[in-house]
C-alpha cells in the first residue's frame, strides 16, 4: 500500500472521528447545561421547577408531591441554614443506549455550608457545645468524606464540597 493511499485513509479516519466525536462533544454540553439549570433551580429554591428536569418514572417511586414537599421541609427546618456555592461539573460519561433510552453518568461537586443550630439548653457548657459540634463534623465527615468538611468557628457554618453523581437520561 503506498503512502499516499495510507494517508488518505488516515485522513478519512479522522473525519469519521471528529464526525463522531463533535456529537458526543455537543450531547456533553446539552447534559452540563441541563444539570447546571437543574441544579441552579434547587439553589434558588425553586423546588417545583427543578421536578421539571427529572424523569417522570422516578416519580412512580416517588411522588411528586412528596418530593417536593419533603425538599422544602428540609429547606425550612428551623434551626438548619443551607448556602449553595458554585457547581463543578468533573466528567460526564459518553452516553449509552439502553432499552431506547441514552443514559449518561455525570460527576459534579457542589458545594454547601450549611449552619446547624446546637440545641438550646441553658444547662449545655462550652465543652458541651464543642461536643455537639464534634459529633456534627464526624456525621458529615462520614456522609461526604473526610476533607470534603471544614468547620467554621466564626460563622459556625459547616462548608462542604459534596462529590456527587447523578445519571442523564433521554
Amino acid at each position: 500500500m503506498s503512502l499516499s493511499r495510507i494517508s488518505l485513509n488516515l485522513f478519512f479516519l479522522l473525519i469519521l472521528s471528529l464526525a463522531t466525536i463533535q456529537p458526543l462533544q455537543a450531547q456533553e454540553e446539552a447534559i452540563k447545561q441541563e444539570f447546571t439549570d437543574y441544579y441552579e433551580l434547587i439553589r434558588n429554591q425553586e423546588i417545583d421547577k427543578a421536578m421539571d428536569y427529572i424523569p417522570e418514572e422516578f416519580f412512580d417511586l416517588f411522588p411528586r408531591e412528596t418530593m417536593v414537599a419533603a425538599m422544602k421541609q428540609v429547606f425550612n427546618t428551623p434551626g438548619l441554614e443551607f448556602q449553595f456555592g458554585p457547581l463543578t461539573i468533573t466528567e460526564v460519561t459518553t452516553p449509552s443506549l439502553m432499552e431506547g433510552k441514552w443514559y449518561a453518568i455525570l460527576n459534579h461537586i457542589g458545594e454547601m455550608d450549611m449552619k446547624v443550630d446546637s440545641p438550646e439548653d441553658s444547662t449545655a457548657t462550652e465543652a458541651d457545645k464543642q461536643m455537639y459540634q464534634e459529633i456534627m463534623m464526624n456525621a458529615f465527615e462520614e456522609q461526604f468524606g473526610e476533607g470534603n468538611v471544614n468547620y467554621d468557628t466564626e460563622t459556625q457554618f459547616y462548608h462542604i464540597n459534596a462529590l456527587k453523581r447523578a445519571v442523564a437520561i433521554s
